[in-house]
């Protein structure tokens, strides 16, 4: 459903409170639940149908789909973005982590970095990867993930780090350009969009027309 629609939702007598199978589960609406009474029989006798809205949602993602990363939306990317950080694109962003919105225990304001970065821990790379430049979200990380995977969060963390918590890391990610590394050999050649073109790219044997600034 989309924000705002309204549908009805029609649901077979055998499906909904006329079910042979796990009637104990079944919640009657006030009014419906007494036995022999005529509402009750009108439920259990005939189909039903639901009207529904959606009125408004606040987005959350599964980031691995693995359960350690559970991320809420704060605030949406602008429509026009729809690029995600990788390897050696150069962003900046602001990150906060805490057990307590009121007790942070790391924060860094207009960060600049890339993903690949060697101070770039684990949980925070793959928090960033999944932002769209201007998103503002909120992600729970599952305590065992940073314990088995992140050691450089957890020294991070230090003796903050706590075993039966789920750590709540904020992300900003205010800017983000893309990089390529042509040659994936660590930086020897890396292009950096100064500005997006339009249109797809020419082929191989396609005649080019450029200017070059050295």
């Amino acid at each position: 459903m989309r924000k705002g629609e309204v549908a009805k939702i029609k649901i077979k007598k055998k499906y909904g409170f006329g079910r042979k199978l796990n009637t104990e589960a079944l919640k009657f609406p006030p009014g419906y639940d007494e036995l022999g009474s005529d509402k009750h029989k009108r439920l259990t006798t005939k189909g039903i149908i639901y009207e529904v809205k959606l009125v408004d949602w606040i987005e959350r993602t599964d980031i691995e789909g693995d359960g350690n990363f559970l991320k809420t939306v704060v605030s949406k990317a602008q429509s026009k973005e729809w690029e995600r950080a990788k390897e050696r694109d150069e962003v900046e962003v602001t990150v906060r982590a805490y057990y307590k919105p009121e007790d942070v225990i790391f924060e860094k304001e207009n960060w600049s970095t890339y993903p690949t970065a060697p101070d770039m821990t684990e949980t925070f790379r793959i928090i960033l990867e999944s932002l769209k430049q201007t998103e503002h979200s909120s992600v729970s990380v599952k305590p065992a993930f940073i314990l088995d995977h992140d050691p450089a969060l957890l020294t991070l963390l230090g003796a903050k780090y706590q075993a039966d918590k789920e750590l709540t890391v904020e992300m900003h990610l205010h800017k983000l350009v893309k990089v390529e590394d042509w040659f994936k050999d660590g930086g020897s050649c890396l292009k950096r969009v100064v500005r997006k073109g339009k249109g797809s790219s020419p082929s191989t044997d396609s005649n080019i027309k450029g200017k070059i600034n050295i």
